[in-house]
């Protein structure tokens, strides 16, 4: 199943969330690493951006679980709530998105990043970094309070390569595979690779395969009109696409009314508790430890009532002899149904025959 989202599927999301452009931003909420982007829109209503740190983001009508805010959700209330949302992008076909908003302070752009251990990064008009979830040091770049705001270095926008460029990426690939080609050197991820293979007619596994084929493949995907499916395979969800993926062509498929609403299910998916190898072998143990004690307290009670009866028994033994040493003698006259009718409303309650047994109330 697909636990992060890739450049190209932002880049769905982007155009998703351009219909909150120009909404006011009324609340923001945290759960855990969870944040929730309430806004309002006249004429739209409200509609929420919902960030799950490292890997979704999307749209939602619906509002996120909040819990305790956190001193960073607390300076994006302080700083954010209030302004109007102006732009959101992304930066090529980088895991990040930007939202700018204009307050009565300043204008802010609020930072995504859906990489590494995801952040949430805000920087002033010069870029200065205003406030940050986490500050982050990499080897080529340092995300602290005070700091210029800088994107990573060397990444391609596949969706704006010429013809040329994926000629010279493609021939000169160091990868075993084209497929790895297309998913690393051009940053499209693996199952943006697997399309693109796929329109390109290509097999996935080759060494190399044709930079024109390739090229228009990449055309086709980043041309092709918004239509969100959720992939199935065995009744279970393994993954979402923003278009029609001809990778998918014999797989089950479900229609979606957005991306966005995949990208829920799927996050809602990677978040329930999975059941390993280990939780079942220790469910299957505490039902052998749940018997066992079941068996234990069955034997308890046994043991119980069979030292009760022998309590009984002592105290009540000369009683008991009497009954014993008379019917003795009344069966050398008598027969049983005798015996039993004399017995009436006596110590005697029942006397079975056939298993030898007399049931005596003391």
């Amino acid at each position: 199943m697909k636990t992060q989202l890739s450049g190209p599927d932002i880049q769905f999301v982007c155009t998703e969330l351009q219909g909150i452009i120009g909404s006011r931003i009324t609340r923001i909420t945290q759960q855990g690493s969870t944040f929730c982007i309430e806004t309002y829109k006249t004429g739209a209503g409200a509609q929420h951006i919902i960030v799950a740190l490292p890997r979704w983001v999307y749209l939602s009508t619906t509002k996120a679980a909040s819990g305790t805010a956190g001193a960073f959700c607390l300076y994006l209330r302080k700083h954010l709530e209030g302004g109007k949302i102006l732009s959101i992008t992304q930066p090529g076909l980088e895991r990040i998105i930007q939202i700018a908003i204009s307050t009565k302070e300043d204008r802010y752009t609020l930072i995504i990043e859906l990489f590494s251990r995801g952040n949430l990064i805000v920087i002033d008009h010069d870029q200065v970094i205003r406030g940050v979830l986490t500050e982050q040091t990499f080897k080529d770049r340092s995300i602290v309070r005070g700091g210029t705001y800088r994107l990573p270095p060397g990444g391609i926008d596949a969706s704006t390569l010429d013809l040329g460029a994926v000629k010279d990426i493609v021939r000169t690939s160091s990868r075993e595979t084209i497929s790895q080609t297309i998913a690393m050197d051009l940053g499209l991820g693996g199952s943006w690779a697997m399309e693109v293979c796929a329109r390109a007619h290509v097999n996935p596994k080759a060494a190399t395969g044709d930079p024109r084929a390739v090229y228009d493949a990449l055309q086709s995907v980043f041309t092709a009109p918004p239509e969100a499916w959720l992939v199935l395979s065995k009744d279970e969800v393994v993954d979402c696409t923003p278009i029609r993926f001809n990778s998918h062509a014999d797989a089950p498929l479900r229609k979606l009314s957005s991306f966005s609403e995949g990208i829920a299910i799927l996050q809602r998916l990677a978040s329930a508790p999975k059941t390993t190898a280990i939780d079942t072998q220790i469910n299957t143990t505490q039902i052998i430890i749940d018997k066992q004690e079941e068996h234990r307290r069955e034997l308890v009670q046994e043991i119980a009532d069979t030292t009760r009866k022998g309590e009984l028994i002592y105290e009540h033994y000369q009683n008991i002899q009497t009954i014993f040493t008379g019917l003795r003698e009344a069966r050398k006259t008598m027969s049983w149904q005798e015996i039993k009718k004399k017995l009436h409303n006596q110590t005697i309650v029942d006397v079975n025959e056939a298993k030898g047994t007399i049931t005596i109330e003391l």
